[in-house]
């Protein structure tokens, strides 16, 4: 991380193309240099596209999304959905189990609980019309049981909540989805957690609650230097809005954290994680090759990483 007052490397040539839509409960941007303005468009419609089929299968609220099939499967019957649900679900199931089950996406009861996350309004119908039960408040991710290629089945009833995860993956999934040339420049920000490709370097502003305001400038601002990789960001107040998988204790609070790695998704993640376990999350940064700048209040500034080791 440095201060930085003027960017380090020039834009490619060719014309900007910006778009942004409402889609995963936040505004995603999509902007591309260095192409001509079709093909731009084209790469930003398909980009759009990959975002919009992972908000569909996902949605822990739609009926129909693939997530909400699981959510209200009974016990131990299999569940077919789309790979790319398949392959955040396996995503999560690692993150996981590195984590010591510090991520969870299994938590979604706690935050309907504590009204932080709406209740998925087709519950009662389900539970109606399948004898499934209300989630096991015991159930964990290790309930959430794999079956390559696209089957899922589960141990016990839960909710599963991708919230965590789906964001960083769909920006992935975009970029893929664009396969744009290494002469474009591009980036793709869902509410914070984005990916940037290209010759160019990009940098982030890092959006630190306890260090805005007027007095912040340019020349103080902190700021990320990120090329061909993804970063995210989150924030914890004193009420807590993340919760370890493990034992549901609050997350270490007040703090700020931004992951840097190669996939937005880990990336993702990884937050919740750095957020929950502070400094002795280190050893799960290295294991996804990730690094982590936090920020605390109390102690200010503290990075973590492979390549700060």
């Amino acid at each position: 991380m440095r201060n930085v007052s003027t960017p380090t490397s020039t834009v490619p040539l060719g014309t900007a193309r910006e778009s942004t839509q409402p889609l995963l409960g936040t505004f995603v941007t999509i902007a591309v240099r260095g192409l001509e303005t079709a093909q731009a468009e084209t790469a930003i419609a398909k980009g759009f596209a990959a975002i919009e089929r992972v908000h569909s299968l996902m949605s822990f609220h739609s009926a129909d999304s693939d997530l909400a099939r699981v959510n209200r499967a009974v016990s131990g019957r299999p569940v077919r959905v789309a790979p790319e649900t398949f392959a955040v679900l396996e995503l999560a199931h690692t993150i996981s189990k590195v984590s010591s089950g510090v991520f969870d996406v299994t938590v979604a009861p706690l935050l309907v609980a504590r009204g932080m996350l709406p209740p998925p309004t087709h519950t009662d119908a389900d539970v109606s019309k399948t004898n499934a039960r209300a989630p096991d408040p015991e159930a964990c991710w290790s309930d959430v049981l794999l079956e390559p290629p696209d089957t899922v089945r589960i141990r016990r009833p839960l909710w599963i909540d991708l919230g965590g995860i789906a964001k960083g993956f769909a920006v992935d999934l975009a970029a893929s989805e664009m396969a744009l040339a290494e002469t474009a420049s591009w980036q793709i920000n869902a509410g914070g957690d984005l990916r940037v490709g290209g010759s160019t370097t990009h940098l982030i502003a890092l959006k630190v609650p306890e260090l805005a305001g007027p007095a912040v400038t340019r020349d103080t601002r902190p700021f990320i230097e990120l090329e061909n990789g993804s970063l995210a960001s989150s924030a914890a107040g004193e009420t807590p809005v993340h919760f370890l998988g493990h034992d549901h204790a609050a997350a270490v609070a007040p703090g700020f954290v931004s992951v840097v790695a190669k996939q937005c998704a880990i990336a993702d993640a990884l937050t919740k994680v750095v957020l929950a376990k502070g400094k002795q999350a280190a050893s799960v940064l290295a294991a996804f090759d990730a690094s982590a700048y936090f920020y605390s209040p109390r102690e200010g500034w503290w990075i973590s990483g492979n390549q700060f080791e």
